[in-house]
């Protein structure tokens, strides 16, 4: 419910292998995709306010399972942001390697 709220029905969701979701294909993989996060951490967060828009970068750092796997997910991420007059929306994300 949380995500349905707080991504916009416009949402581009980049992944840094390349892969580009829609809003449902964003929040079925969050939900129901083979990777399970363990920590996260955000480093180096930067953020940039105009109007009702905010793009937000910072670098990703996760442990986490990948179908049981362990792995560890270090990568660059910038969103957008918009306001509208229920809050912040989520309009994009891309990932990126390192």
């Amino acid at each position: 419910a949380v995500l349905k709220e707080v991504l916009h029905d416009a949402l581009w969701y980049g992944h840094s292998g390349g892969r580009l979701d829609d809003k449902k294909a964003a929040i079925e993989d969050i939900m129901n995709g083979p990777i399970d996060f363990l920590t996260l951490k955000m480093e180096d967060v930067k953020v940039q306010v105009a109007d009702n828009n905010a793009t937000v970068r910072f670098i990703f750092d996760s442990n986490a399972t990948n179908k049981g796997e362990s792995i560890n997910i270090r990568i660059g991420v910038m969103t957008v942001w918009k306001k509208d007059r229920s809050g912040w929306k989520l309009f994009a994300r891309q990932a990126y390697k390192l």
